[in-house]
């Protein structure tokens, strides 16, 4: 429920954003949206399988323990043939719902520890160390056992694995999504496409480009709403919400396609 929120507070900003020329933001919190619609679908798909392996040393191949004592444990894709001995791990729709829950804690003790490492920012991490429940963590391993306990302990996401990786075992056209448009967005992100704010004019002289042209908008808007229907359709498919609700999830998509036909027809 909270990421079908999020998706529709993220998809109506971003209408907000095109209905004032901003392509650009839209973008940025388009890229967002593809993330949720991401984790939409590792929570609900029906099967999900990932491989968990124990974390060993490349030399002596000795399994590796953590500075707590831990065994230590990976989460892992293949591009192509896995191993003979490599055995994929099924992760039901009750442990993935956990992972991701679990997750918060284990990014909100990261982020203490980095805190703690920053000056002027020591003080934040004795007062966020102090609001920490020891039980939680206790609570969080016999929810999600050892192995998974450890892949969060150490990885920054609730898979275990990169945006890139899980959107290509979860989907093909996530994974062909992540491998276009989700780069070009990044760009906007993480501030390396910054040219694109630079407009040439008739003279020959060059100036800011404060908003964005109406074929700039329209792509935005076209890619946002494939997103969120993409949405629509992973949980009418995998929770299901009634054939009326069905019937105009399927028109909206008949719709988005003739719209998309006319756009390759110009």
């Amino acid at each position: 429920m909270t990421l079908n929120v999020q998706t529709c507070r993220l998809f109506r900003s971003i209408i907000d954003d095109c209905s004032r020329c901003e392509s650009y933001t839209a973008n940025i919190l388009s890229r967002s949206l593809f993330e949720t619609i991401v984790a939409l679908q590792f929570i609900l798909k029906s099967r999900v399988y990932i491989f968990v392996e124990p974390h060993r040393d490349k030399q002596t191949k000795a399994h590796l323990k953590d500075p707590d004592g831990d065994l230590q444990y990976i989460s892992k894709t293949y591009a192509h043939n896995p191993p003979a001995w490599a055995r994929p791990s099924f992760l039901s729709r009750d442990l993935r719902a956990n992972l991701y829950v679990s997750h918060d804690h284990f990014d909100s003790v990261r982020f203490t520890k980095e805190c703690a490492d920053i000056g002027g920012l020591k003080r934040v991490a004795r007062s966020r160390k102090k609001a920490e429940d020891p039980n939680v963590p206790i609570t969080i391993r016999n929810t999600i056992g050892d192995e998974w306990f450890s892949i969060l302990k150490h990885k920054k996401s609730y898979s275990g694995l990169s945006v890139k990786e899980l959107a290509i075992i979860l989907s093909r056209p996530l994974s062909r999504w992540y491998a276009s448009v989700y780069h070009i967005q990044s760009r906007m992100v993480h501030a390396t496409d910054a040219l694109q704010h630079v407009q040439g004019h008739p003279e020959g002289r060059f100036g800011p480009k404060f908003f964005s042209t109406a074929d700039e908008v329209s792509e935005a808007m076209f890619s946002a709403t494939a997103l969120f229907l993409a949405g629509l359709f992973i949980l009418q498919e995998n929770i299901g919400f009634g054939d009326l609700n069905d019937t105009v999830i399927h028109g909206l998509m008949d719709e988005f396609k003739t719209m998309q036909q006319d756009r390759r027809s110009r």
